[in-house]
């Protein structure tokens, strides 16, 4: 064979090994891209929640935010009515509040309700997926101010829980002031108290919009998740309200896990005195009057249970991972010495 045709077949085997090569390799890239992504898209759309639907897809347009809305998340909006309806049924005169449908066996949220309002939602009547309810039962959460209502109802349309402390400023979402009137809005930034000593059993994080809005108000992501409660401008995470709703399915009653301590932020603070925060800029500074006896003023907290207290996660956020009754590890630094405790965790009003 002239060496010509030997040096042309050499070739064309090389090209097709080579081409196989490259599509098993491009193969293995884009599968491993496409699982890294498949991976990120689930963070995204598997939100916490008590029911168990699917996940809902990320929208690829706003029209399709604003379809999924009204399709698939409006209808676990309610209102709650006065006791009596007029001659002609209710009114708007007769509506009062708005809630979301948590369960579909009819456990309801309300937010922002003042406790000398409590009383008057035991009588109330509540308009869920067009149809209207009593109310058999209810459980209130004095450090949310949100009030859990338990409907005579079945199957109900549940809402989808999301992440309100993990949005972005410059985020689009939906205030929605009931199961069928909304508004876009866009989150303008995340909100601590500032130079301020704060109750490590109560949440802290709030999120503002840029519209106000008198009445409370629920704020939903562009996937149709509730993200938060609002009044005004000010919003807070929904995750805030789920340890008392968790520990009111589990146990039949309210009850959130208590440290005990009043601190300064030091991840949220400015120009705290160096003396103060030992140059530190992470954790929470004991601060005033505290029930915990294993702390002092002028400890800094640093970790709870190994997890960093720091500017994405707070001492009042981690510790509403645990229940009343847990033992804790806590390392702090007492006066440039690193400690570390355990302790076990009260109950907050206890």
């Amino acid at each position: 064979m002239p060496s010509s045709w030997k040096s042309l077949i050499y070739t064309v085997i090389l090209a097709i090994v080579l081409g196989t090569m490259s599509g098993i390799l491009g193969t293995v890239w884009t599968s491993s891209y496409l699982s890294d992504y498949a991976f990120e898209l689930s963070e995204l759309t598997a939100p916490l929640r008590v029911d168990q639907k699917k996940p809902r897809n990320v929208p690829s347009s706003y029209n399709e935010a604003v379809e999924g809305l009204v399709e698939s998340s409006l209808p676990s909006v309610v209102e709650v009515y006065r006791t009596m309806a007029g001659p002609l049924g209710y009114s708007s005169d007769d509506l009062f509040d708005r809630g979301v449908v948590l369960t579909t066996d009819g456990w309801v949220a309300i937010a922002s309700v003042d406790p000398t309002r409590v009383s008057s939602f035991k009588t109330s009547r509540v308009r869920a997926n067009g149809e209207m309810y009593s109310v058999v039962e209810s459980a209130y959460d004095s450090v949310t101010q949100t009030l859990f209502l338990k409907l005579d109802a079945n199957n109900l349309s549940v809402v989808s829980f999301g992440k309100g402390r993990e949005t972005r400023v410059g985020e689009q979402v939906f205030v929605v002031e009931s199961s069928s009137a909304f508004l876009p809005a866009t989150i303008t930034e995340h909100t601590w108290p500032k130079a301020v000593a704060v109750s490590s059993d109560k949440p802290q994080r709030r999120f503002l919009l840029d519209k106000e809005i008198s009445e409370g108000f629920i704020v939903f992501n562009l996937s149709g998740d509730i993200i938060g409660f609002g009044q005004d401008r000010v919003v807070l995470p929904f995750e805030s309200i789920l340890p008392a709703f968790h520990s009111l399915l589990e146990t039949k009653k309210i009850s959130r896990a208590s440290l005990g301590v009043s601190y300064i932020d030091l991840s949220h603070q400015i120009d705290i005195a160096r003396e103060e925060s030992r140059g530190l800029k992470n954790g929470a500074l004991v601060y005033g009057n505290t029930k915990n006896k294993g702390f002092q003023i002028g400890d800094i907290l640093q970790t709870l249970n190994g997890e960093s207290i720091n500017y994405e996660n707070g001492l009042d956020e981690i510790l509403e991972e645990y229940k009343a009754g847990d033992k804790v590890s806590v390392t702090f630094d007492r006066a440039g010495e690193v400690k570390t405790v355990e302790v076990i965790l009260g109950e907050v009003g206890k």
